[in-house]
């Protein structure tokens, strides 16, 4: 049987080709995550979860004399980015799955966006990350938060019927939420835009809503929020361990 990795991963690569076109918030929260980033260059840069390179081509850009390791779940998503940042002496790739891995080097800089909401141990995988971290480096990351899509918890919430999203608790460092309060012709484009952009994988357990009841709780939140869905972002910063001899 398939690991949830694995179906995440497959899901991201099947959307790769129309991802860049497709995805209106990444960029958004890229750029957000960008703007808190330490003006010092760092010398080595750990990408987890670059997808196509929205964050990674304005890493390249922000700290031209840095090494950038770039890695991704998703092989499709890592040849979509070289397409546009081709391997080089300062950029390397790597296909991998950060909730089974541990880096074997040392960063001064570690990003991650929109990635930690997918694993099922986030915290487990931040505090392997921050342990790979050299003296005065720091790690900042991104994610949904476990409150993110409030108007379509409340229509599944008011007609009784279970929600398949994801609620990642417990996120160590977080300084900043942000709301960003998007416009869908219906809640139907909304959970079309989820699954388009690969996100749509459900918590373990989910049973799944039948048509009619699909049906119904699309209605119902479009009474709520007229077609109107908050993404919700939480954005986090890790510093590398201080040890006292």
């Amino acid at each position: 049987m398939r690991s949830r990795s694995e179906r995440i991963g497959e899901a991201f690569a099947q959307q790769a080709a129309a991802y860049e076109e497709q995805a209106w918030l990444q960029p958004r929260v890229a750029e957000r995550l960008l703007a808190d980033l330490p003006d010092q260059g760092p010398r080595r840069i750990l990408e987890i979860g670059c997808g196509t390179g929205f964050l990674s081509r304005l890493l390249a850009q922000r700290y031209p004399e840095a090494e950038l390791t770039l890695t991704d779940i998703s092989g499709g998503m890592l040849e979509r980015c070289q397409e546009q940042m081709p391997a080089s002496d300062r950029i390397r790739y790597q296909q991998l799955d950060v909730a089974h891995w541990k880096p074997k080097r040392a960063y001064d800089l570690i990003v991650s966006t929109m990635v930690m909401q997918w694993l099922d141990e986030p915290i487990q995988a931040l505090i392997a990350l921050q342990q790979s971290l050299h003296p005065g480096g720091q790690l900042f990351y991104s994610r949904l938060a476990p409150d993110a899509f409030p108007e379509w918890r409340q229509g599944l919430k008011q007609l009784g019927l279970p929600s398949g999203l994801l609620d990642r608790d417990g996120a160590p460092g977080l300084y900043r939420t942000e709301d960003i309060l998007h416009s869908y012709p219906s809640s139907l484009a909304f959970l079309q835009e989820l699954k388009h952009l690969g996100t749509h994988s459900p918590r373990p357990g989910y049973p799944g809503l039948s048509a009619g009841e699909l049906r119904r709780a699309c209605r119902e939140t479009d009474r709520i929020s007229g077609g109107n869905i908050t993404w919700r972002i939480q954005y986090g910063r890790l510093s590398a361990y201080v040890c006292d001899l």
